[in-house]
């Protein structure tokens, strides 16, 4: 796992040098293509309405002329004027040449910011002969070129390129112009292009395209080779290192790489990025990040003991590579210069039909979500819903299973289960014991005294018994009875041990009734000891008496045990009792 997690890390290394795109969208691209023929077709058709020395009139005849590659007509617009040797006797024609393949690498003629006017835009800052032509932004450096007014013998003056920006051609050539090389190939192949690649270019390109896979093919099986032999790594996990995604990745890398020296033009390059290839890939290397992520997820939750939640990983990994695939497709759609807005209505109308088919396994399985999230539940809990009680035993996607006391499996939908009350009994840090007694009512006052003070100090000596909790209370007089009512909270969370102590307090209670002759009431439903007789005198003498020495030392225990008292019973009883099996 850590040699795809590797692999993966390298992959975004190779993406992150793939996708160094220009920031000229497609979009802007055909915008500007767009203005371009709307300005070439008003010249061609009314071309008086353009004024004949304007440097929009200049730059369409020069752009013709380049066109048809005849770049020694169009060095007419070249100003050679005031400049110094080797400038001065070079080839205008070679000169115009480098200056459009330079210019064509880094930026795009826009014809709609061209004036038409004679006098050129006079309000851009720059003086009233010179108007900008455009600016070739290099990455590290944006170099302005200028277009000058000069004087014209037949039209009082024409426009061209300026002379300071004829000056800077052999030093733009050097810096972003072709190797000699490339130039002398193309000298020999058949004069063609295609999107603006020349065609040296595009036999490089295909050569680069079918070394690209040999290179990435040795690559490979060296590093595999190398990893098997001097690395802890498995076979298996070198190949899990070198998947599809990896391989394609090292592919455009290495095709990448060698497409960028050939310095294509930037109308090229948008039109290539622009393709799609590029998001396909992206997208498969985020959907294998998904799964790499979900593995890793599920072999961290196994060692946690809590495989149960690897069931409701998968849908969310399906979930994500979905909203990949459709994110990625409309980053290429957008770079495309598609509508959008049409896209994702279309879109919309789209996902409203699936939701409403399928409008119950949606509640159903972001019911699981929440469950998951929330975590009320897991199983082996022990947990009350509704009418069922039970284990539970699997959360899945569509419903969550619980094993009823009586064996049965119930099946919930998630949807039901996640939107009502659930008890998990399973979480709770103690367990409450709960009863009401009913006495006698041929019961004294000071029966009653000892009694309560017996039982509170019977719970607070008891070990499993929590004292700061402990509520036991003459609560009311009724004519069936005196209710007594006994809270208290054992010290476990295991039901089984709990029904231990509860059996100890009831049958320690029973042992002080006996004790104290205390003689429970007799009430419909409830299994009640009869008072048979008359009060025993001698008892209620001797609770009176009691109760008197309680006060006349002023240690009467009610309403409660003092904090001292407290302390000095906490834990004193035995349990288990004495005599037990389980002492030994």
């Amino acid at each position: 796992m850590t040699a795809r997690v590797l692999a993966w890390f390298l992959c975004v290394v190779a993406a992150s040098v793939s996708f160094a795109a220009d920031d000229t969208t497609v979009r802007e691209l055909v915008e500007a293509e767009r203005l371009a023929k709307e300005v070439e077709e008003q010249f061609q058709a009314a071309p008086q309405k353009l004024r004949s020395e304007s440097p929009l009139k200049a730059m369409l005849i020069a752009r013709d002329r380049v066109s048809n590659n005849d770049f020694a007509a169009a060095s007419e617009f070249l100003d050679m004027r005031y400049l110094e040797e080797p400038i001065a006797s070079a080839d205008p024609g070679e000169l115009m040449r480098k200056l459009v393949l330079v210019w064509a690498r880094y930026s795009i003629l826009d014809l709609s910011q061209l004036s038409d006017e004679p006098d050129g835009h006079l309000d851009d800052g720059l003086p009233s002969y010179r108007d900008l032509m455009g600016v070739i932004d290099t990455g590290s450096e944006e170099i302005s070129l200028y277009l000058q007014k000069v004087p014209d013998p037949q039209h009082g003056h024409t426009w061209k390129v300026s002379n300071q920006t004829v000056k800077q051609i052999p030093v733009l050539w050097e810096r972003y112009g072709y190797n000699e090389w490339a130039v002398r190939l193309g000298e020999y192949l058949p004069d063609f292009n295609l999107l603006t690649l020349q065609n040296w270019q595009l036999a490089s390109i295909l050569i680069i395209l079918v070394c690209g896979y040999v290179v990435v093919a040795l690559i490979v099986r060296v590093i595999e080779a190398s990893l098997t032999r001097f690395s802890p790594l498995s076979a298996h996990d070198v190949d899990e290192l070198f998947n599809f995604a990896f391989r394609a990745f090292l592919y455009l890398l290495v095709v990448r790489t060698g497409v960028q020296e050939l310095g294509l033009s930037l109308k090229a390059r948008v039109i290539i990025e622009s393709a799609g290839g590029l998001y396909l890939i992206w997208a498969l290397f985020l959907i294998g990040s998904v799964d790499i992520a979900q593995q890793l997820n599920a072999r961290r939750l196994e060692q946690r003991g809590r495989a149960y939640v690897i069931a409701l990983t998968k849908p969310i990994a399906v979930t994500t590579k979905i909203l990949i695939f459709i994110v990625c497709s409309l980053m290429w759609a957008e770079n495309a210069g598609y509508n959008m807005s049409t896209i994702i209505a279309g879109l919309g109308v789209g996902s409203v039909a699936v939701a409403l088919a399928a409008q119950k396994t949606f509640e159903n399985v972001i019911g699981a979500f929440t469950i998951y999230v929330a975590r009320p539940i897991k199983p082996g809990d022990f947990c009350r819903f509704g009418k069922f009680e039970g284990t539970v035993e699997e959360i899945g996607l569509r419903s969550t299973v619980i094993r009823t006391l009586d064996r049965s499996l119930a099946y919930i939908p998630n949807s039901v289960f996640a939107a009502k009350e659930v008890e998990n009994l399973s979480v709770r840090d103690k367990i409450r014991y709960r009863r009401e007694i009913s006495i006698d009512v041929g019961t004294s006052a000071d029966e009653m005294r000892v009694l309560l003070a017996s039982i509170r100090k019977l719970f607070l000596s008891h070990p499993k018994v929590e004292q700061d909790s402990l509520q036991i209370r003459f609560e009311k007089v009724e004519h069936s009875g005196f209710k007594l009512r006994v809270i208290a909270y054992t010290l476990t969370t295991d039901f089984s041990e709990y029904l231990r102590i509860a059996e100890d307090l009831n049958l320690r209670l029973l042992t002080l009734f006996d004790e104290l002759s205390i003689h429970l009431s007799q009430e419909r439903s409830r299994v009640a000891v009869i008072q048979q007789g008359q009060p025993d005198v001698n008892t209620r003498d001797s609770a009176s008496a009691l109760v008197q020495q309680w006060r006349d030392e002023e240690s009467l225990p009610f309403p409660d045990y003092d904090d001292s008292q407290r302390d000095e019973l906490r834990g004193s009883l035995d349990y288990p009792p004495a005599g037990s099996v389980l002492k030994s």
